[in-house]
C-alpha cells in the first residue's frame, strides 16, 4: 500500500471539504484516521469518495433569503458520543452550522 498516495488523496479531499464540500466531512475524518498505516480497503473507500465527488460535481450550497419567522440566519447544532467507537472506544463529536438553512461548517 502506497502511504504517500493515500495521504495525497485524503489531503485533497480535506481541502475540498474545507473549501466547498462540507458533505464530505464525515468520510474524510474517518479516512484520515488511517494516514499512518492505510490498508488496501482504505484506499478503496477513498477512491469511492472521489467517485462520489465526481458524480455530484454540480451540487452546490444554496443560501435562501430569510423569512419573517427566522430570528437569526445563523443556526448551530452539536452532538457527541462517549466511547461509541467499538474498535478503540474513542469518543466522537460533531457539529453543523447553517446560514440561511445552508450548511457552512
Amino acid at each position: 500500500m502506497d502511504q504517500a498516495a493515500y495521504q495525497l488523496i485524503v489531503g485533497s479531499l480535506l481541502y475540498a471539504t474545507i473549501g466547498t464540500r462540507p458533505d464530505l466531512a464525515f468520510a474524510v475524518v474517518a479516512l484520515s484516521r488511517y494516514n499512518v498505516k492505510p490498508y488496501r480497503v482504505h484506499l478503496t473507500v477513498a477512491k469511492r469518495v472521489l467517485r462520489y465527488l465526481k458524480a455530484t460535481a454540480d451540487a452546490k450550497l444554496v443560501f435562501a433569503s430569510t423569512t419573517s419567522t427566522e430570528t437569526s440566519p445563523l443556526v448551530g447544532y452539536t452532538d457527541s458520543d462517549f466511547a461509541g467507537d467499538r474498535a478503540d472506544r474513542k469518543s466522537q463529536g460533531g457539529h453543523i452550522f447553517k446560514v440561511y438553512r445552508a450548511p457552512i461548517s
